[in-house]
């Protein structure tokens, strides 16, 4: 989030009026200042700095955008930016709230950054983005005015932890590595002329890479409208639609990640076509990156009885944050071409089709440079007219 807040503060005050309309979600709270003609810090604005600081500490971390005025909206109950309120005395106003990030949070959050934003009409007055990382050394209590509670960021809410949250946040390891696993699962195929259609699954799971128990994982998803998503059916699996484009899926404490054991969380159905003759000369060839010719493919959204529509001619990109209560964050922005995700039709192809496990392996290996998952071959229906 740090790069997110860098990139508002590049654009200036223009990149604190983009946010109108934006709501707010699991790493990104917006507040007003009680009092914005004067960079003094009132007993509710030092309230409400160190509640959510505290909050995205013990949680993912995340970035306070502080001069800004919200109204919740009565359907969904999130509240969205509706009016930019710049703060007069900009450089007092950043030591007023490194004061509290130093008196008012509990121990002190280690490499918190303050990114100012001026206004254009005057740049004494503006705006604060308060970027606050994932903490290794909490939980951190908020020690405002009648405070004295420990506060951690869930959805697009910062609540109150309860006794057992404090607890096994103080006790929980920190030794967990989560990394994503990709795995293409085929559906149906049907050869044709002149074209031949394959429908598969892209799962997106988590994978524990450590041999200590991973508790309660968590993915935030921003991904592209034309995919169609669906989550997994295991019911401790929560979703969280935080706008049209970005999702959150967490899960309680007691779900957990094994060692080595991908889990997975959803998948994409993807429909591809392929020229039917060349590809099987291809084949017959043993020309096996010749294959994955993105000019011989079309790949978009699955479908068996329609003409497959090429949605992904220049692939598709997924930003992607994970991690676990006791596994650090990570950020990551997925990108495959559509050549990588013709060759992972054409492993699907391979693994179906070669059955000599010398070929076959050979035939995999010629594809590897190609970034291909492995793949998990299910039943298979087959027709050919």
């Amino acid at each position: 989030m740090l790069d997110w807040a860098k990139t508002i503060q590049a654009k200036g005050e223009a990149g604190i009026q983009s946010l109108i309309g934006e709501v707010e979600s699991f790493e990104i709270e917006f507040k007003e200042k009680t009092d914005s003609s004067t960079p003094a810090l009132s007993k509710e604005d030092k309230k409400n700095i160190a509640k959510e600081v505290c909050g995205f500490a013990n949680a993912a971390g995340g970035v306070i955008v502080f001069g800004v005025k919200t109204e919740t909206n009565r359907n969904s109950h999130q509240d969205k930016v509706v009016e930019v309120r710049p703060i007069t005395g900009l450089s007092n106003l950043l030591s007023a709230i490194r004061g509290v990030l130093e008196t008012n949070v509990a121990p002190p959050i280690k490499d918190t950054e303050l990114l100012s934003v001026p206004t254009d009409a005057d740049p004494e007055n503006g705006y604060v983005l308060i970027c606050v990382p994932r903490s290794e050394d909490g939980p951190h209590m908020s020690v405002a005015t009648k405070e004295h509670r420990y506060y951690r960021r869930t959805s697009e809410n910062t609540v109150m932890m309860d006794h057992r949250m404090v607890r096994d946040m103080m006790l929980a390891p920190r030794d967990a590595d989560l990394e994503l696993s990709w795995l293409l699962r085929n559906r149906h195929s049907r050869g044709g002329s002149p074209e031949k259609t394959i429908t598969a699954d892209l799962c997106l799971s988590l994978v524990n890479n450590t041999f200590s128990t991973a508790f309660s994982p968590y993915i935030l998803l921003e991904t592209i409208s034309s995919f169609s998503a669906k989550l997994t059916k295991d019911p401790d699996i929560k979703l969280h639609v935080l706008s049209e484009r970005k999702y959150a899926f967490s899960c309680p404490r007691d779900l957990v990640l094994h060692p080595k054991i991908p889990f997975q969380f959803l998948w994409y159905e993807l429909g591809a076509s392929v020229q039917n003759e060349p590809f099987r000369a291809c084949l017959s060839s043993e020309l096996w990156q010749e294959a994955a010719n993105p000019e011989i493919w079309k790949i978009g959204r699955a479908s068996m009885s329609e003409p497959i529509v090429d949605h992904f001619k220049d692939g598709f990109e997924l930003k992607v944050s994970f991690g676990a209560e006791n596994a650090l964050p990570k950020h990551k922005i997925v990108r495959y071409s559509k050549a990588q995700l013709c060759a992972k039709f054409v492993e699907i192809e391979i693994r179906k089709n070669i059955q000599d496990e010398a070929l076959r392996e050979h035939a995999l290996g010629a594809l590897r440079p190609f970034g291909v998952p492995q793949t998990q071959i299910l039943q298979q229906i087959d027709v050919s007219f």
